[in-house]
């Protein structure tokens, strides 16, 4: 490729349709801010008929301010092959700070925009984005590009954990809208609670053949989304928790009798620590004590001793 001609322009004269493009979002406040009190730094990089193959959220933020003239990178005018500026655009554009759904982003263009083929993305677009160039790889961010619009947008703010976003794929589109607006944008759910809360939700739905929003209407989950509190992890975990019980309604019975024995217990002792098994999968409990001397342990001993009802009532749970 012909060296490049560095020109100032008017913000005007660049196109924006944008057929390069390579972030999911544009918008960048701390890039706007930068821009307002620096300007632009870098140029842009453009055809020599002004479409812009990079630089894309730089052009944003200055067309958000009072910038009116750019500094450009103009291309030659001979014309290259609009797979051979995506990969410009890839490589001008990329740095540590790109997020993993413009990753996802960018794959997906390369597959259905560009027409690349599958060992040409694995093997040259995933090591520019910083994968590794494994079929799994390129297959889950693939699928994770395809999700509805308001759960990409959660992504790529961060409010939505890209670990578990491809959990969501298990939802129609109808269903995965319904998330990102009453669940996602309401309570900040961690990887790990949004992965099993879909898995559940998914499971209830398919039980009871209903639709996501009529599932929430038609029982108490709304509550917990639709709390005045600004706490948004605490409406995270109240959620995650009443979805459990739903799913493992007997699971949660059992805990519940578990933890009004355990109370007693622990109201009259303060220093015993005891425990049921997870999920009460496996036998027994486990008592742990804090004693200071050979003369405390013989009074916890008595203590329990005379309180042996109290003890057997938590066998009684574990059945």
């Amino acid at each position: 490729m012909e060296s490049y001609v560095y020109k100032i322009i008017g913000i005007e004269e660049v196109g924006r349709e944008f057929p390069f493009r390579t972030r999911y979002r544009l918008s960048d406040e701390r890039l706007k801010e930068s821009v307002a009190r620096y300007g632009i730094r870098n140029p842009l990089v453009v055809t020599c008929d002004r479409v812009l193959v990079a630089g894309h959220k730089r052009l944003i933020a200055a067309g958000a301010g009072e910038i009116r003239k750019i500094p450009v990178l103009e291309l030659p005018a001979r014309p290259a092959p609009k797979k051979d500026l995506f990969f410009l655009a890839l490589f001008s554009n990329w740095d540590r700070f790109a997020s993993e759904i413009d990753k996802a982003w960018s794959i997906r263009r390369a597959k259905q925009d560009f027409l690349l083929d599958e060992e040409t993305i694995l093997q040259e677009i995933l090591p520019i984005l910083g994968l590794a160039p494994e079929r799994g790889i390129y297959e889950r961010y693939l699928k994770i590009a395809g999700l509805q619009p308001d759960l990409l947008d959660l992504a790529a703010a961060g409010e939505l954990p890209f670990r578990g976003v491809q959990a969501l794929l298990r939802f129609s589109a109808a269903d995965q809208d319904i998330f990102a607006c009453a669940i996602a944008r309401k309570a900040a759910l961690t990887a790990n609670q949004l992965l099993q809360v879909s898995e559940w939700l998914s499971d209830l739905l398919k039980m009871n053949h209903t639709d996501l929003k009529s599932y929430l209407k038609n029982t108490e989950l709304e509550k917990f989304l639709e709390h005045p509190s600004p706490d948004r992890r605490g409406k995270a975990e109240h959620f995650y928790q009443a979805v459990r019980a739903l799913r493992f309604p007997q699971l949660a019975e059992r805990e519940k009798k578990f933890e009004i024995s355990l109370r007693r217990i622990e109201g009259r002792f303060e220093d015993l620590s005891v425990r049921a098994p997870s999920a009460f999968e496996e036998e027994g409990i486990t008592l742990s004590a804090k004693v200071r001397n050979p003369e405390s342990l013989a009074r916890l001993v008595s203590k329990m001793q005379s309180q042996y009802p109290l003890f057997h009532s938590l066998f009684d749970v574990l059945g």
